[in-house]
């Protein structure tokens, strides 16, 4: 027996396991794109109505923030501006949790070491989890490819559209993969991969708010943008993407033999044998052990919060009727109308 025995059989398992949120999620993320692109060829029917779209909102910071970049007015631009970024970050969070779910989580509960009993490796849980994650990433990514180019879209774009989609996942599958060596608490590795995804949003949204893009390259949003589906179509660019999986890969593996069963590889903090007087009511305890969500919470909306509001000048350029409308001028007193007698109102 070596380190990887059973990883075949503990792929079909996981793939038996997740065979209804597997399918939800591979299922809701092509109706995603297909769904916008059939809007819009609904809205914008002609080439000549999607070119009076784009000149209004080509140049508008806000929308362009929360969207990425427009680079053309094709219906294939028109869909990856408006759905593109969101199924970046879908994938990104499906990743995240179906790997530490098959991982940390199993470790945590006991049944990784019931199964490590028998004839499985050390290092088989782990593979087949990123096989079977990494599996329905590219099945999402090859479901909506063919989608786009059987709705009529332009095929080389719709296959960059789909490897972009596919990036993302399977960056944020090996990042999940080493923060579930990290921590002993699948809680904890599931928040350090998610402050790794919401990082790197952020940097793409404010990298295309403020308009220094170069930022993107620090973002895996951002390298699935640059990859500019339906325009350039450079899928070199997800060559990065690609090699940032395989050093995070090969950093889990390593991380994963220098560690105990069950531990993780920062240790775990050891507090004192009796409890603080500040911890003895029901109150501070929960505020002890929720302190770290919250304040984590607490950080993230402030930091959406100043990016939204740095991008809100831009908000009134795209919708009119958000602007304040002119005062209006007083009228002049008038005297009120005579009101009919009731002998009027008989008649």
């Amino acid at each position: 027996m070596n380190s990887f025995t059973g990883t075949g059989p503990l792929v079909r398992l996981y793939l038996r396991q997740d065979r209804l949120t597997g399918t939800v999620w591979v299922l809701f993320l092509l109706l995603l794109v297909i769904g916008v692109a059939e809007q819009y060829s609904g809205l914008l029917p002609t080439a000549r109505h999607r070119a009076d779209f784009v000149a209004q909102i080509h140049h508008n910071a806000a929308l362009t923030a929360f969207t990425g970049q427009l680079y053309g007015d094709g219906l294939g631009n028109l869909t990856l501006w408006k759905i593109g970024d969101i199924a970046f970050t879908l994938i990104a969070l499906m990743a995240v949790l179906n790997v530490i779910r098959h991982t940390r989580a199993e470790e945590e509960s006991g049944r990784a070491e019931l199964l490590g009993a028998g004839v499985i490796g050390r290092l088989a849980p782990m593979t087949a989890s990123l096989i079977e994650t990494g599996g329905l990433i590219l099945l999402s990514g090859a479901l909506t490819a063919l989608g786009l180019a059987g709705f009529g879209l332009d095929p080389a774009g719709a296959v960059v559209f789909g490897l972009a989609l596919s990036a993302p996942g399977l960056v944020l599958a090996a990042v999940a993969a080493v923060t579930a060596q990290l921590s002993e608490r699948a809680r904890t590795a599931i928040a350090m991969a998610s402050s790794v995804l919401g990082a790197g949003y952020m940097i793409r949204f404010l990298a295309d708010g403020s308009g220094v893009l170069w930022l993107r390259w620090l973002s895996p949003n951002g390298w699935s943008h640059l990859a500019q589906p339906f325009g350039d179509n450079r899928w070199w660019v997800l060559l990065v993407p690609l090699a940032v999986t395989a050093a995070l890969t090969v950093l889990a593996y390593r991380l994963n033999t220098r560690r105990d069963l069950g531990a993780g590889v920062l240790p775990a903090h050891i507090g004192p044998v009796e409890a603080a007087p500040g911890l003895r009511s029901p109150l501070n305890l929960a505020w002890r052990s929720q302190r770290g969500q919250l304040l984590g919470w607490t950080a993230g909306l402030t930091a959406l919060s100043a990016a939204g509001a740095s991008v809100a000048p831009g908000m009134a350029a795209a919708h009119p009727d958000l602007r304040e409308p002119p005062a209006r001028r007083p009228r002049p007193d008038r005297p009120p109308a005579p009101r009919p007698h009731l002998k009027e109102l008989r008649r």
